[in-house]
């Protein structure tokens, strides 16, 4: 039973809703972006603090020292460069996953609300994965659905004895009538 749970339950498509999704995973994308900026910003000012005042000095007058600073300076921006690559794709699919995880009980949600405006009620409960967010408010939706099944079912119930006690009206009414014409 467990097994047909979890592939009942499966991730089948992780971008659900696109705008939403990608407004948050382009916001998540743009932080970590301007940290990376910030950070290469104050290593290159942090080099350029320490080693401006050695060569201007005079301390370094050595070419080929200015040219390995010059070789160590390219290294450090495109090892900079690397590692934000290296962070944005995971982060991107971090985004995706944790977007995923929001999206998909609404979109869920959103989709039974609009069968039962279709269909009609229906007894069955609503589930969405453990994993997934908003279980607070699935067991809300599912102890709303209860209560107004209970409604309808009192409503239903009132109605009937309401016909019921109609019905034996009528028949006591025609019985009066059958027996004045006989």
């Amino acid at each position: 039973m467990k097994l047909k749970n979890h592939t009942l339950f499966r991730r089948r498509q992780y971008v659900i809703n696109k705008d939403f999704q990608f407004r948050y995973i382009g916001l998540l994308v743009g932080l970590a972006s301007l940290l990376c900026l910030v950070f290469i910003v104050m290593t290159k000012h942090y080099i350029e603090l320490n080693l401006n005042p050695l060569i201007e000095s005079g301390m370094i007058a050595s070419p080929v020292v200015n040219e390995l600073i010059q070789i160590e300076k390219q290294f450090l921006n495109k090892n900079l460069l690397t590692v934000f690559l290296l962070v944005l794709g995971p982060l991107t699919l971090a985004g995706i996953f944790i977007t995923h995880r929001i999206a998909g009980p609404i979109y869920a949600l959103e989709r039974r609300m609009k069968q039962i405006a279709q269909e009609g009620m229906q007894n069955t409960p609503f589930h969405i994965r453990r994993t997934d967010e908003f279980q607070e408010l699935v067991e809300s939706f599912n102890d709303m659905m209860a209560s107004l099944q209970k409604q309808m079912d009192q409503q239903n119930q009132k109605i009937k004895m309401l016909e019921g006690g109609q019905e034996h009206e009528a028949t006591q009414k025609a019985r009066e009538s059958l027996k004045k014409v006989a």
